[in-house]
């Protein structure tokens, strides 16, 4: 009985400092809710791409009229749940990346660290016609954002000079 409280008093002392830090826990905590909101988001959208399928089959029924704007409104709510947990995400991990520079600026003595920190992606330019699904919005062409991909100019081939006794012998070269 005493052996059995030694060995764990033992694991108990080694493993007491392999804690995780409360900036770890926040992002993992962060990192779940934008795992589920999305989730959560891509099934409703399955169910929408289903009833839409539906709504093709059978045009005009009114209970698959009313269950794609209920499914609308559910995306939409879904979405803006998604971004939000999306953000909330992004600024623990930027959190956690400040607090690990202070460390180690205070451990280093207040040298600079370089810059390779993680930087939370930025949406793109939306237009103003509107969203052309009700879960995404009508973002601007890939073309407009990165830049239209480089082509070389057609070269013409330059005519080469005959010379004038290939004119007199009726050859063609």
């Amino acid at each position: 009985m005493r052996i059995h409280f030694a060995i764990i008093w033992v694991f108990a002392l080694l493993f007491t400092g392999c804690g995780t830090s409360y900036q770890y826990s926040v992002v993992k905590d962060r990192q779940l809710d934008y795992q589920r909101s999305s989730k959560a988001y891509h099934d409703a959208e399955e169910d929408y791409i289903t009833l839409l399928f539906n709504l093709e089959r059978v045009p005009g029924d009114p209970y698959l009229l009313q269950q794609k704007k209920i499914k609308m409104q559910e995306l939409v709510y879904l979405r803006s749940v998604m971004l939000q947990s999306r953000g909330e995400f992004d600024e623990s991990v930027q959190q956690w990346e400040l607090a690990i520079r202070t460390e180690r600026g205070v451990q280093k003595g207040g040298a600079p660290e370089p810059e390779y920190f993680y930087e939370a992606p930025q949406p793109p330019e939306t237009l103003e016609s509107g969203p052309t699904s009700p879960g995404r919005p009508n973002v601007a062409p890939v073309d407009s954002l990165v830049g239209k991909p480089k082509i070389a100019p057609k070269v013409e081939p330059t005519p080469q000079p005959v010379p004038p006794s290939s004119l007199n012998s009726g050859q063609i070269p």
